[in-house]
C-alpha cells in the first residue's frame, strides 16, 4: 500500500518510568523488541520511529538507526507536530501509529488490522480502542486531517495526538477494527506504563520464552 507508513513514537523522558524505551526486554531495549516484532509487517508500509529532538533521546534515536530503522526526530510535547513532520518528511498519506509503551504488538495482528481497511473510503481514524486489549492498540488515521486539525488542537490534544478526533461534536468519521475471533476475552493490560507493568512484562517474556509468540500465546499465557 503505497502512502502508508508504520509510526511507532518513543522518548526517554517518560515521567511515570523514566527511559523505559531502553529497558532491557529478553536482553534488548524494549524498544527493539517492539520493533523487531513489528517490522515485517506486509500492510503497514515502511516501519518509522518518531522521536524528539532532545538531547536525552540521542541515545534511543542512535540505538534505533542501528537496527535499520528509519528515525524522525520532531517536538516533543507536540506529538501532533511530530507526526506531522514525520508524514511530510516520508510522503505518507496514512499513519500507523504505534506507541512505545506497548511492546507485544506484533505484525500478524497489524496486518489483520489492515486487511480489513479500504484506502478509497472516507475514513478519518480507524482504531483498535475499547475492542484490542489494552497495550496491543492501533490507530490507522489520515495524515491529511491531523496537518488540517493541528493548527486548531489544544496543547493537550497536541500531547495525545488523535484525541481531537475522538470528539463526537466535531464529526468525524471513525470506526473501530474487529479483533481475530481466535482471541480469548481477557481483562489483562499489555502497555508499559509503570515499574509494576514492566515487571509484569518481564515475567510474561520469561514465561513465552523469547520475542516470537503470537498474541493468541500472550493471552493465553496471562490468563492461566
Amino acid at each position: 500500500m503505497s502512502g502508508i507508513g508504520t509510526v511507532v513514537s518513543a522518548r526517554t523522558a517518560s515521567t511515570r518510568l523514566f527511559g523505559k524505551a531502553l529497558l532491557p526486554l529478553h536482553g534488548v531495549p524494549m524498544i527493539e523488541f517492539l520493533l523487531e516484532r513489528i517490522r515485517d509487517t506486509r500492510l503497514g508500509g515502511q516501519v518509522i520511529f518518531a522521536t524528539t529532538r532532545r538531547a536525552d533521546d540521542d541515545t534511543l534515536a542512535a540505538h534505533v538507526a542501528a537496527l535499520g530503522i528509519a528515525v524522525f526526530r520532531g517536538a516533543d510535547a507536540d506529538v501532533a507536530g511530530r507526526h506531522v513532520g514525520v508524514a511530510q518528511a516520508f510522503g505518507l498519506d496514512w499513519i500507523v501509529r504505534v506507541t512505545g509503551d506497548c511492546p507485544f504488538v506484533d505484525a500478524a495482528s497489524l496486518d489483520f488490522c489492515l486487511a480489513q481497511w479500504n484506502a478509497l473510503e472516507e475514513t478519518d481514524l480507524i482504531s483498535t480502542k475499547g475492542v484490542f486489549p489494552v497495550g496491543i492498540d492501533y490507530e490507522l488515521f489520515s495524515a491529511a486531517t491531523i496537518a488540517r486539525e493541528w493548527p486548531r488542537m489544544s496543547e493537550e490534544e497536541q500531547e495525545h495526538l488523535t484525541l481531537r478526533l475522538y470528539r463526537p461534536e466535531l464529526e468525524f468519521m471513525t470506526r473501530r477494527f474487529a479483533k481475530p475471533p481466535s482471541w480469548r476475552p481477557t481483562e489483562s493490560k499489555y502497555v508499559v506504563d509503570t515499574p509494576e507493568d514492566y515487571e509484569r512484562a518481564v515475567r510474561v517474556v520469561r514465561k513465552l520464552g523469547g520475542r516470537c509468540f503470537s498474541i493468541e500465546d500472550l493471552l493465553q499465557v496471562t490468563d492461566e
